[in-house]
């Protein structure tokens, strides 16, 4: 299998050269190519789990028994753990040794909303919390302003 990381600019490849070498290692017959978009996640998407995500799992794991989860950053890692759980695999044998907790900072845009559409459904289910999505959040905190202001007429 052949990866490049190709650099676009004004609809243009920047380093052409990496991707024609990439391409060159091919051999005859078919291809399947992929493109994705390598950005990281976004900055509202950080904000949206550190800001909402997060603190709800938090607070919905410690009712539900789950004392040791006292931080944010405890169920940052209970979330990468049930999430984004990677198996160390021999790619000799194929023997699993172990899983460890995948890493929510490599994730592109579209992955990381995934992650969090996982999440929010895992919530529901397995912790019985709703988290509101982005957009509802914005009609919530209209609907608290305009109270807000009603009540200081």
């Amino acid at each position: 299998m052949v990866e490049v990381v190709i650099h676009i600019n004004n609809r243009k490849v920047v380093n052409m050269k990496e991707f024609r070498e990439a391409f060159n290692q091919l051999k005859d017959g078919k291809h399947l190519v992929t493109v994705k978009d390598m950005r990281k996640r976004s900055i509202p998407q950080n904000a949206y789990y550190w800001g909402v995500i997060v603190p709800m799992v938090r607070k919905g794991l410690y009712e539900a028994g789950y004392d040791e989860v006292r931080t944010n950053d405890d169920a940052h890692e209970v979330l990468k753990h049930v999430h984004l759980r990677k198996h160390i695999v021999s790619k000799h044998t194929g023997e699993i040794i172990t899983e460890i907790a995948g890493s929510s900072t490599t994730l592109s845009i579209p992955e990381f909303n995934d992650y969090i559409e996982t999440i929010c459904k895992w919530a529901s289910e397995y912790l019985g919390i709703i988290i509101p999505s982005p957009n509802e959040q914005i009609v919530e905190f209209e609907q608290w302003q305009s109270s807000i202001v009603k009540s200081c007429d």
